[in-house]
């Protein structure tokens, strides 16, 4: 599979990310007061639920957790659901980067295609990789990023540890108040994101990454 090919797929999946993100909002909006009465009778265990499928989204099916976030705000408002929703994360890409570095590639290879994690390896520098954790943690929804710099990188945990937590909390805080904006701007942001990624993507990723060799 050629790179082409690969940034095509990227693009197809955040439009899709996008257009079903946009779909669990407006089902918030329209139906977050039942949802939220449904779940009061058992809000801790909810919690503890919501936090251990973020978990495993991470670890187990790395796709993006993210569609189900405005749900989430709707129960618990956007500051706590920032808060939980970055620890599941966090958890997550710590567990998956440790499962890489201690089993190696016939251990991911059960959990996802090493092809894929070996043809996207090449869009993270050689050096630099505290700032390329940050950038790739800020660019990409997947967490699949953290069984590549597990795998194929010699970043060690520290670097990696608060790379991966600086990356993710502005990310998180900014989709969990961003999803109570009036649904129709939300559209307007979206569609502009999906403009946005099939026309420039790649080239602002490319620029990305030059920049993180040259620091």
């Amino acid at each position: 599979m050629n790179s082409k090919r690969i940034e095509l797929k990227e693009a197809l999946f955040f439009s899709f990310f996008t257009i079903a993100f946009l779909v669990v909002s407006i089902f918030s909006l329209l139906y977050g007061d039942s949802v939220r009465t449904l779940i009061a009778s058992q809000n801790l265990l909810s919690i503890v639920i919501y936090v251990l499928f973020l978990i495993t989204s991470e670890v187990v099916v790395p796709v993006s957790s993210l569609v189900i976030l405005p749900l989430a705000v709707s129960v618990w408002g956007s500051l706590f659901t920032a808060i939980i929703t970055l620890i599941g994360w966090f958890i997550g890409a710590i567990i998956s980067f440790w499962l890489a570095r201690r089993f190696g590639q016939p251990f991911i290879g059960k959990i996802i295609d090493i092809k894929r994690l070996e043809q996207l390896s090449h869009f993270v520098p050689e050096k630099n990789l505290f700032w390329a954790v940050i950038i790739l943690r800020i660019i990409f929804p997947v967490d699949i990023f953290s069984y590549i710099l597990g795998l194929f990188t010699n970043v060690g945990f520290w670097p990696y540890f608060w790379g991966t937590l600086i990356g993710i909390i502005p990310f998180g805080f900014l989709f969990a108040y961003g999803v109570r904006l009036p649904i129709q701007y939300q559209a307007i942001i979206g569609l502009l994101l999906i403009v946005g990624v099939i026309l420039y993507y790649d080239r602002s990723r490319k620029k990305i990454m030059e920049w993180i060799k040259i620091r």
